[in-house]
């Protein structure tokens, strides 16, 4: 059975650091009998687009191709989905270490207004703004 992706509406828009598994076809792979060769990517959600941090080459059963939950839950094949926490796990020092996590967890501060009130690093602070601002303009999304 084939996964695919439903298209995203109001409320299942991915959110900044969200991470998912892709299985794309190989074009121009070898035919085989009953499997195909597929392209592994995980990735994280950035502005405007989804940024491939690891990826992965494999041959598995037909059909598999699609969008999966980051460690590849609802995947039927077994090998596939110990590939896909594999890759998981392969990303989770750069994930921890990746500009939007960091910001996520600032504009989340924000948000939710955490922290005592004039305190440093408290969603009032005004350096709470500042290194927002800064993980904006180094990662070059303003």
């Amino acid at each position: 059975m084939q996964h695919t992706s439903t298209p995203q509406t109001e409320t299942t828009r991915p959110r900044l650091g969200e991470r998912r598994t892709v299985l794309e076809e190989v074009s121009g792979s070898l035919p085989l009998v009953g499997e195909s060769v597929y392209l592994m990517t995980h990735q994280m959600c950035v502005p405007g687009s989804w940024q491939a941090l690891a990826t992965h080459q494999l041959r598995a059963p037909e059909h598999l191709a699609g969008v999966y939950g980051p460690i590849g839950q609802m995947l039927e094949d077994r090998e596939v989905r110990q590939a896909a926490a594999q890759l998981f796990e392969s990303t989770s020092k750069k994930v921890a270490h990746h500009p939007y996590t960091k910001l996520a967890a600032l504009v989340t501060t924000v948000d939710l207004q955490e922290g005592t009130e004039g305190e440093p690093g408290s969603w009032d602070d005004p350096g709470v703004a500042m290194q927002i601002a800064q993980l904006l303009r180094g990662s070059n999304t303003i």
